[in-house]
């Protein structure tokens, strides 16, 4: 048998060298999957954050121009969907 065994350790240097320069970050950038990822959870959440934004003064005005509790709006409306079913 010659040479080294498979089972022997390797003698050379094992472990990388640590990188000196990293890449650019790339915010909305839709190159890897990583990224087409991040991409829609920008975009979901904005999306989200921008309808509860829009939808808070919409509720407070029918609130204010109603005069009464925003539970008394949900239970009507369920009334006349009921209503509306039976017709």
């Amino acid at each position: 048998m010659s040479g080294a065994s498979p089972y022997e350790p390797p003698r050379g240097a094992i472990t990388p060298a640590p990188p000196t320069d990293y890449g650019e970050i790339k915010l909305l950038s839709v190159r890897s999957r990583l990224d087409r990822m991040r991409y829609i959870g920008c975009s979901v959440g904005l999306g989200v954050l921008v309808n509860r934004a829009g939808g808070l003064p919409g509720g407070v005005a029918t609130v204010l121009e109603g005069g009464g509790d925003p539970a008394g709006y949900l239970v009507g409306g369920m009334e006349r969907a009921r209503e509306a079913g039976q017709r």
